[in-house]
């Protein structure tokens, strides 16, 4: 495929265009799978995020609160989904696959970092298949009731081929949970930056409408889109986290704190339609999908 569009941005060594037969906003040109596969088996843990497990492990509780109610999602929208096949695709320390396991959900996780399958494995004894997913190896995986994809679509060359995999995995009714960030969005603008250009670890950039439209085109069908909290609240508001970085995790500690009064009060579901709300508008750090593969 040529990808041809208007160039956006340059970050380092990238150029970003909003291509047109994508649909979406990409680098370009796109390293080779070979540079992907070399730089995630080995070196985005150790050089990129030396203190991912760490940070990860500190917020364990609102990860698995946020992870488990994903997975009670995923059963209500999908009424074959009983949890008997699920599969984590970029599983990274693999808190969703404890998450899953806690909630009696069998799952298989997928990751192509050493390190992080490492880390999973030991630390909560999940099942975490150490591989990069290709043209020769992906159909190893079992058709499934449901997959979950938490920040991979902005990682990897080609995310319609990955969503693809996904559509070819599921079964009929079966579900597809995905999360992204959300960039160029509204509230980005109204700051003036571009803090969120994250190469060479990010590829992709995705609005919600191109999300949504990227799913369909491999014939799935969405059925929720949700914004995550809206992190762009903090530097509007004076808290600029993007030019004092050691503001970034008091700002977080506040968005844990809102978040989880709403779980402890049993009002969970309510802050996530407020955030379904939100994200009409292009609010949200992050874009939560969910999808089926529909008869």
């Amino acid at each position: 495929m040529t990808h041809t569009g208007p160039t956006l941005d340059t970050h380092g060594d990238y150029t970003f265009i909003d291509c047109e037969p994508c649909g979406f906003i990409h680098a370009d040109p796109l390293p080779s799978e070979r540079e992907l596969e070399t730089f995630y088996r080995s070196a985005f843990y150790a050089d990129e995020k030396p203190n991912y497990f760490s940070d990860y492990m500190s917020d364990l509780d609102w990860w698995l609160m946020h992870f488990e109610w994903r997975l009670n999602e995923m059963r209500r929208l999908s009424p074959t989904f009983v949890g008997r096949t699920l599969i984590d695709i970029g599983t990274g320390p693999g808190i969703f696959l404890e998450a899953a396991r806690r909630n009696n959900f069998p799952a298989l996780g997928i990751e192509p970092s050493q390190a992080a399958c490492a880390f999973a494995r030991t630390t909560f004894s999940v099942n975490v298949v150490h591989d990069f997913l290709t043209e020769s190896n992906w159909y190893n995986l079992p058709n499934c009731e449901a997959i979950h994809m938490h920040e991979v679509l902005e990682h990897v060359r080609d995310p319609r081929w990955l969503l693809q995999i996904c559509h070819n995995l599921l079964k009929w009714n079966g579900v597809l949970c995905i999360c992204v960030p959300n960039d160029y969005s509204p509230w980005q603008a109204t700051l003036g930056t571009k803090h969120f250009l994250a190469s060479p670890e990010h590829l992709n950039y995705f609005t919600p409408q191109s999300l949504m439209r990227l799913v369909e085109s491999v014939g799935l069908t969405p059925v929720r889109v949700i914004g995550s909290f809206p992190m762009e609240l903090f530097p509007l508001m004076g808290d600029d986290y993007i030019t004092t970085p050691d503001l970034g995790r008091t700002c977080h500690l506040k968005r844990k704190k809102f978040e989880t009064n709403f779980h402890a009060s049993g009002r969970f579901d309510d802050l996530m339609a407020l955030y379904e709300s939100n994200i009409v508008h292009g609010v949200g750090r992050e874009i939560l999908l969910f999808a089926t593969k529909q008869q």
